[in-house]
């Protein structure tokens, strides 16, 4: 109600629930960050099909064309569903990097283009000349495996692994996400995610968010949820004087943990305080023995989310954390 009395006729949606027949019903457009490759993206059809929805639209640009998927989805007729600008597109990750001033090395990867904004374009990973510190991977979470393996061919050092479809979504995520770390380790490849907004390193102007214009300073930020690291900065940005060191957005912690987060920036000269939102800790123990150590040096701010039953319902379709019981935090 508030959204139409300010005029607002496009509304961006983290999930899609009962709100979106509500909005429908005001005359309120809806658009949702699911990917046509994304393992949810047909459980994101469904929902919207059965809120009346008839005629949807999704734009890219992405890695990889989608029409084989949109053609073999049986969801797609029935909704009228159109596709359009998902491929021929420079990927927006690259221009980022370029607008805010990075300084390092960009090669983009993608088997179908010969250059991107003058960068010479390659099929592999494994096929770039020049060693490479870390992997931004954009490609459908049943590619990870296969993608991390010819990652550690190059020796890759770390990647941050985007896609969704992993151990929040049950036996055969938790079994993917499993196979995925496992070639991880076998080529000590690091992983931020996967279920991952990205990362940012502000003092090196390395933006693997797509975030633009993030105040910089010295709070070191990690979230389990992209939106709420959206609204924190955007806060930061309009109402604050304070800015940020690093973000990082943690998603399924297959790899890297909370804790190990906190022990990077305990180091980190650049970071004077740490702000974080947990959904939950696979290790609590591990984690209260490192915050303990961080707060003697640095104050750290922790948001809890997932104290109800409902919510811990949703953490747990989130990022396939156990949110735990709020006395325990």
């Amino acid at each position: 109600s508030a959204a139409v009395a300010a005029g607002v006729s496009l509304l961006n949606t983290g999930c899609i629930s009962r709100r979106a027949a509500i909005s429908r019903d005001m005359g309120i457009q809806l658009y949702t960050l699911a990917h046509p490759l994304s393992e949810d993206f047909t459980g994101t059809l469904s929902k919207l099909a059965g809120f009346g929805y008839k005629n949807l639209e999704f734009a890219g640009p992405y890695y990889f064309s989608p029409e084989e998927e949109i053609r073999n989805n049986p969801l797609i007729s029935m909704m009228g569903l159109k596709g359009y600008g998902y491929h021929n597109h420079t990927p927006q990750e690259i221009r980022t990097l370029l607008d805010e001033r990075y300084e390092g090395r960009i090669y983009p990867v993608n088997p179908r283009e010969k250059s991107i904004l003058g960068f010479k374009c390659y099929k592999k990973v494994s096929d770039i000349e020049e060693p490479v510190d870390v992997a931004l991977v954009a490609t459908p979470a049943a590619t990870l495996p296969a993608v991390l393996e010819d990652c550690g061919r190059n020796g890759v050092s770390g990647a941050v692994v985007l896609a969704g479809g992993f151990g929040e979504m049950g036996r055969e995520g938790r079994k993917l996400e499993s196979d995925m770390v496992a070639v991880a380790k076998k080529h000590h490849i690091r992983l931020i995610g996967p279920n991952t907004s990205g990362m940012l390193n502000l003092r090196d102007h390395l933006n693997l968010v797509g975030l633009k214009d993030a105040p910089p300073g010295d709070i070191a930020l990690l979230t389990q949820s992209g939106n709420m690291a959206l609204t924190l900065i955007t806060e930061a940005k309009i109402k604050s004087r304070k800015g940020f060191s690093y973000y990082v957005g943690v998603g399924n912690e297959a790899d890297i943990k909370f804790h190990e987060y906190l022990e990077f920036f305990r180091r980190d000269p650049e970071t004077k305080a740490i702000l974080i939102y947990v959904e939950g800790v696979p290790d609590g123990q591990r984690f209260m023995e490192v915050a303990r150590r961080v707060t003697r040096k640095k104050p750290v701010i922790a948001i809890k989310s997932g104290v109800t039953e409902s919510g811990s319902r949703a953490v747990s379709s989130h990022t396939g954390s156990l949110a735990g019981s709020e006395a325990a935090y």
